[in-house]
């Protein structure tokens, strides 16, 4: 018997899981990802940390993280808004908005510390709750564009609520394809807008002459937030802010003046539920439904009217606003009348949020009101169902009440609401909405004050932790941002991947699963070796990473219907069989949050073969000649690293009788066809094609009438590892 080995690095070609399952690739399920680390290695893991912090932006109260609103771009960017100031309470005649931007492929906050100022009427106080951005393109249609006049055919953008200030991309409908913007000037009708002329490099004005049918693009970035306005019933509504493009975010703020009587304009309006001026609501948070048309999008508030009970407004916020000194009622639909819950507002946010079943939630201090979408009606009394009183996991016996239950968040893809605590309460739930019963079991605290600098070089990462501070939590597509003490110079935000906790995989995909690793003629697994990084920091700071989870199955994996089994570090290997297949599952959810990082699978085990492992070449028989000596490979899938070299050794039985590789080519000669065998070419180094053949022709006779076994592999020195592609 041989001892074999085959290892797998994760270098491999990859689709996105469950949507997709090829067993020949790597699946990368819900917030998993590639990297490659500093020294050019390849390893896998969920969607790391990372911080932002306010007060070193400048120096200053101003520069702390207050509330975030957050807008998906595209499938790798988020948009973020956030205001800054001491207390969320403070009131200030303008208010400062804040963008940055996430991406997930990288990892990165950019764009930081760009700002506006943003102005209302009477602009008298300024509290900014519950930012809701909304992005809507306008691309119906055709243009042409002599200078700075756009024409449209077929176009509707002053019907359509197209705004002033807002950006146009010209010849795609595609946002990923624009690669100079122009801003809108002014809207004349429904065909006919101006822009801004553009200026070249070399600083001549650009004279834009496009005719034809031209495809185009409107981005329409608007902010809608609740102004509280606490005892300021002139202040208190909803402020939409219209006509924004990213491009004015910058490091000297200009200021978006206040509406006056002109609709669809960059400026801020402000929207009552009255002709008067006088407000009648004091909005603390609000939820926004997605937009049923360009002129039909409804934004849901709650206010507390008094220390005990709650109501409820609804606006369109795509009508066409009738104004009368830059405020309008023209969006407001209805207002519910008062309803007790039975518990105790908040001093400050009672934050309100939706699930994925149409049920609004809003949190006191002591409980949560679940709110069905139904029973929300004008004057109605009776809209709050039920609610979830505070009920640790173990019971009030296990962890003390804290009367202090405060943000709520909602996580969509595992269905479970993030409840946060006020100073002093350092633990914050997880958990689905539980009537009458107690919270589920996952409690997320960290209060080491270890990391709370980074200014040390041996600490390379900054955990997430609390300092009995309290949180504020915010979601988008997978992601949690959280604030920490706004109050103070310990404000940070981080971003939290902790829907791809392993305790959640069954709901969410988050997963990793290997490609089919074939282990033929094995008769005993000897050995499963994982090669990850679970430590973080230089060795004198060293943290552990959170825990990642084994699973493996050796059938039913061709089409994904097969079991997987828990592969225990101190149990039994499992039993051989002539392939297997992996799956990892990490702990995001944890002390630090900080997922460990994968880098390879080796399995070794006895054989009467000698190895083989995942394929990124297949062998062809129509290419493949014996009795010449020529053995052909076709590429079947990419390596993330392009090997420095690929071996080759030839087997009679259980005898290696040749071994070679490209660079060397000593015992034959190597080359490559791009065109499926037709035209063949000198290779000199490695190929990473996928459907590029290579051929090898063995200069030395071979035995003849001898059963000839082929291996190519690529050895990867520095790591001590090879992949074999066998034939």
């Amino acid at each position: 018997m041989i001892l074999n080995y085959i290892t797998y690095e994760f270098n491999t070609d990859s689709v996105t899981y469950p949507t997709s399952y090829d067993s020949t690739k790597l699946n990368l399920g819900y917030l998993m990802q590639t990297q490659t680390g500093s020294t050019g290695d390849t390893y896998v893991s969920p969607v790391e940390p990372r911080f932002m912090r306010g007060y070193e932006g400048a120096s200053g109260n101003n520069r702390r993280f207050n509330t975030i609103g957050l807008l998906k771009y595209d499938e790798d960017t988020l948009w973020c808004f956030t205001t800054f100031g001491g207390s969320i309470s403070s009131g200030a005649v303008s208010k400062q908005i804040f963008f940055f931007t996430y991406k997930k492929s990288t990892n990165e906050i950019t764009n930081t510390y760009q700002s506006i100022n943003v102005s209302y009427n009477p602009n008298s106080y300024h509290q900014c709750y519950s930012i809701q951005p909304t992005l809507d393109l306008h691309t119906t249609g055709s243009v042409e564009v002599i200078g700075t006049l756009v024409t449209g055919s077929g176009t509707s953008w002053q019907t359509d609520g197209a705004c002033v200030g807002n950006r146009i991309g010209f010849g795609s409908t595609s946002s990923a394809d624009i690669t100079t913007w122009y801003e809108i000037s002014s809207i004349i009708n429904d065909s006919t807008l101006n822009i801004t002329q553009g200026v070249l490099s070399d600083g001549i004005p650009e004279i834009l002459n496009l005719t034809g049918s031209v495809p185009y693009i409107i981005e329409d970035l608007r902010l809608c937030y609740v102004n509280r306005a606490t005892n300021v019933s002139t202040s208190r509504s909803v402020i939409l802010i219209k006509g924004l493009r990213p491009e004015i975010f910058t490091l000297s703020p200009p200021t978006i003046p206040a509406a006056t009587t002109v609709d669809n304009l960059r400026a801020g309006y402000r929207l009552v539920d009255g002709a008067t001026a006088n407000a009648t609501f004091s909005p603390i948070s609000s939820v926004l439904e997605p937009k049923v048309s360009f002129t039909e999008q409804y934004l849901y508030t709650v206010s507390k009217p008094a220390n005990t009970t709650i109501s409820i407004q609804k606006f369109n916020i795509r009508a066409a606003l009738t104004l009368t000194d830059g405020r309008s009622n023209s969006a407001f639909s209805f207002t519910t009348g008062n309803q007790s819950h039975g518990g105790t507002n908040t001093s400050e946010t009672d934050v309100m949020i939706k699930d994925n079943s149409g049920n609004y939630y809003v949190s006191h201090y002591t409980r949560i009101s679940r709110i069905p979408t139904s029973s929300i009606s004008a004057a109605s009394t009776t809209f709050i169902a039920d609610n979830m009183i505070q009920n640790p996991p173990g019971s009030s016996t296990t962890f003390a009440l804290s009367s202090q239950m405060s943000d709520i968040c909602y996580m969509p893809e595992i269905d479970r609401i993030y409840i946060s605590h006020l100073q002093g309460t350092i633990r914050n739930y997880i958990t689905r909405y539980v009537s009458g019963g107690e919270f589920e079991t996952p409690v997320h605290a960290n209060d080491q004050i270890q990391q709370s600098t980074y200014l040390v070089s041996e600490f390379e990462t900054l955990t997430p932790h609390l300092l009995s501070a309290p949180v504020s939590a915010y979601y988008k597509d997978g992601v949690m941002f959280t604030v920490r003490d706004i109050n103070n110079n310990n404000n940070i935000i981080y971003t939290l991947p902790l829907e791809a906790d392993a305790q959640f995989e069954t709901t969410s995909s988050a997963c990793i699963i290997t490609p089919e690793l074939f282990t033929t003629s094995a008769s005993a697994y000897s050995g499963i070796h994982v090669d990850s990084t679970d430590y973080f920091n230089a060795p004198r700071f060293a943290l552990p990473r959170q825990p990642y989870y084994l699973y493996y199955r050796t059938s039913g994996i061709s089409d994904d219907s097969g079991t997987w089994n828990y592969l225990d570090p101190s149990g039994s290997m499992p039993t051989a069989a002539e392939s297997i297949q992996f799956k990892l599952t990490f702990s995001t959810l944890g002390y630090y949050s900080i997922p460990s990082l994968i880098h390879g699978i080796t399995v070794t085990y006895s054989s009467s073969l000698p190895q083989q492992a995942v394929s990124n070449f297949d062998a062809i028989l129509e290419e493949t000649n014996a009795s010449s000596q020529v053995f052909a490979w076709r590429q079947s899938a990419v390596f993330n690293t392009v090997p420095a070299d690929m071996y080759i050794s030839i087997y009679s039985g259980s005898a290696v009788i040749l071994t070679d590789s490209i660079t060397a080519a000593d015992s034959g000669s190597w080359e490559y066809s791009a065109n499926t065998g037709s035209t063949w070419n000198s290779l000199t180094g490695s190929i990473n094609t996928v459907g590029h053949y290579i051929r090898y022709t063995a200069t030395p006779t071979l035995p003849s009438g001898a059963v000839l076994k082929t291996l190519l592999y690529i050895w990867y020195k520095t790591l001590h590892t090879k992949l074999y592609f066998y034939m």
